[in-house]
């Protein structure tokens, strides 16, 4: 549990310490670590407890991750992290209402939280609220919540209105269902099909081109979840290949395409690069990796995302790769 030692004075109660002794029943703590840490005036309760719910969620234990995040707010927890990873735990029980208002709380704590608005929207959308939803979404792609999912959300049930770009939106979603069920072989054949389909398009203009970006994306991702990092990259360096064509169109170019899906076309090509960086570097391609991860820099693409309270995997891949070019210059390697 690393990371909960700080300097500052006990202020814990009863209740938090029966919590610090629960996780020691469960095993997420040693045995007597309350009876320890009551006696340790460096010991803050209430980032132990929001740690703490972390272990059980990832654990898989909703019920107990719960009344470790309750018991930080009890303890005057004000980081967005714990109402959201509440209203997480409230929609994957079906408490639309209450996750809603979890969602708010987080967003109030931190206006910036994309990932908080488009899950409310997410919500919302399930309580019958289509425009409360379509807002949420739109706010939650503003903020940098701008994946696939996010996309396909805001523009779902409209492909007669947009085309080429929505209908493949809808079939990446078909796609990552499968996976999600456990059918990879059909997760890989619908991706893979759409790709080759979205290509054989791209020429028609730049919706078509557009719709190949969702497909390649949708490739990309399916592959490296099942393993594939080979075919992962080969979709990647696609994907970054038609982004930075798309990149060059004049502005007049997309009148009447969605914002969202412009941003989501040339928007994301920072964060596409740093994707190729992680890849390459799995790959043991470690010249390729910093090479992406410089083309990343140059696009806008530092370390740096407040789309999630999670730390983004690619921030950490991006400050070791520009540490690493830092260092390289330096060296005049």
């Amino acid at each position: 549990m690393a990371g909960w030692r700080v300097v500052m004075p006990v202020t814990a109660d009863r209740a938090g310490w029966a919590l610090v002794e629960l996780a020691s029943q469960r095993g997420l703590l040693p045995p007597g670590a309350a009876a320890r840490g009551r006696q340790l005036p460096e010991i803050d309760l209430m980032r132990l407890l929001e740690e703490l719910g972390g272990a059980a969620a990832r654990r898989g234990d909703d019920r107990l991750a719960e009344r470790f995040y309750q018991g930080a707010l009890n303890e005057g927890s004000a980081r967005p992290a714990v109402p959201f990873n509440l209203g997480n735990i409230a929609m994957r029980a079906g408490r639309r209402r209450e996750a809603i208002e979890w969602y708010s709380r987080a967003i109030r704590l931190d206006p910036g939280l994309g990932r908080a608005y488009y899950n409310r929207g997410v919500q919302k959308r399930l309580l019958g609220d289509e425009p409360g939803t379509r807002s949420d979404i739109a706010a939650g792609i503003e903020r940098g919540y701008d994946g696939l999912e996010a996309c396909a959300a805001l523009l779902r049930g409209r492909s007669g209105e947009f085309g080429d770009p929505v209908e493949a939106l809808e079939r990446a979603v078909a796609a990552r269902q499968n996976l999600a069920a456990g059918d990879v072989g059909a997760a890989l054949t619908v991706a893979e099909l759409e790709s080759g389909l979205r290509r054989s398009r791209a020429g028609r203009g730049l919706r078509a081109e557009v719709a190949l970006v969702v497909a390649l994306e949708n490739e990309r991702d399916i592959c490296e979840q099942v393993g594939d990092i080979g075919r992962a990259l080969t979709a990647g360096a696609e994907l970054v290949r038609v982004c930075e064509r798309l990149a060059g169109r004049e502005a007049s170019s997309w009148a009447g395409v969605p914002d969202a899906l412009r941003q989501f076309a040339v928007g994301q090509l920072p964060r596409r690069l740093l994707t190729m960086a992680r890849l390459y570097t799995q790959m043991g391609r470690h010249q390729d990796a910093l090479a992406a991860a410089e083309a990343a820099q140059r696009r806008g693409g530092g370390p740096h995302s407040r789309s999630s309270p999670a730390d983004d995997p690619s921030v950490g891949l991006a400050s070791a790769v520009y540490a690493e070019l830092r260092r390289r210059a330096a060296a005049g390697e």
